[in-house]
């Protein structure tokens, strides 16, 4: 897992605010939803490793990140975690190509950035300043940079916000396309919930502070567990079979060793002498040796 929470609550205007418990790791789409004033913003926060005032615990591969230290949250920062915030933090005096590469850790051809840009509604804009772009354009180069990027974690506030409906689609497009190597975690209201695959994404309802497992890694090895299981009681007919042919040998060497007795009692000796066999049984010589 590469988040695990227990009992984890923040202070939010003199209000606590309590999260379900819940467990998420790579492959794992997961939405956080709920109302304004819920937390969601809070919790995303923390998930990114900027937010450390909190109650509870919740530890980011087996460490609690409260106990994180500079250095190491930066490491995971620029290594590990995309973090696309509600508010613009691009970069203003750089162009949206450098932007990119810079967030992504992706280096791109002029071609294939295009292409990219072009999915957004941006083609052209590669050279482009930052400082030159609206609110709207500035939005989708950091969802750009996202989709793009080589960090295994990816953590969208209301990605779905202030964009066009066909850029929110094919947002969700390309977040599918990539959910199976990453963890991918997006906040909204209830306003977009509609864009979402709910039968394929693990739910934290802020709303009802409770957690819905549907398709995740949790749901997966409790599968594995249960085909374990079966495994197991498939191999309890073959421990029965060995048990019954154990016991037929034993019937077996029992009254084979019954009989043996029987005929010993009749038959007292059996000898050679001169090439000459003799039984004696009930006290009377018989010649076998023509038999």
């Amino acid at each position: 897992m590469v988040y695990k929470t227990n009992k984890l609550s923040v202070r939010y205007k003199e209000k606590l605010i309590i999260y379900p418990d819940f467990e998420i790791g790579y492959g794992d789409f997961v939405l956080v939803r709920g109302r304004s004033g819920t937390g969601k913003s809070s919790l995303l926060n923390i998930l990114g490793l900027i937010k450390k005032d909190y109650e509870g615990n919740i530890k980011f591969f087996d460490r609690e990140i409260k106990d994180l230290n500079d250095k190491e949250t930066s490491e995971y920062l620029s290594k590990n975690i995309c973090y696309i915030l509600q508010e613009d933090d691009l970069i203003e005096e750089l162009s949206v190509k450098e932007n990119i590469e810079i967030g992504s850790l992706v280096k791109l051809s002029k071609d294939e950035l295009e292409r990219e840009l072009a999915d957004f509604g941006l083609r052209g804009y590669g050279d482009r300043k930052v400082c030159e772009l609206s609110g709207g354009e500035k939005r989708r180069v950091s969802l750009v940079k996202a989709v793009l990027s080589k960090k295994d974690i990816l953590i969208l506030d209301e990605p779905f916000y202030s964009i066009d409906r066909s850029y929110s689609d094919k947002l969700i497009e390309k977040l599918y396309e990539i959910k199976n190597e990453k963890l991918i975690v997006i906040s909204m209201s209830n306003d977009f919930i509609d864009k979402i695959n709910l039968n394929d994404s693990v739910i934290i309802d802020l709303n009802d502070s409770k957690t819905i497992f549907k398709n995740s890694t949790a749901k997966i090895n409790y599968n594995i567990k249960q085909k374990e299981n079966l495994f197991l009681k498939k191999e309890i007919p073959k421990i029965k079979i060995n048990f019954l042919i154990q016991f037929f040998i034993f019937l077996f060497l029992f009254f084979s060793l019954f009989w043996l007795k029987s005929f010993e009692n009749k038959t007292k000796k059996y000898f050679k002498e001169d090439k000459i066999y003799y039984i004696y049984t009930n006290n009377q010589s018989i010649n076998i040796s023509n038999c």
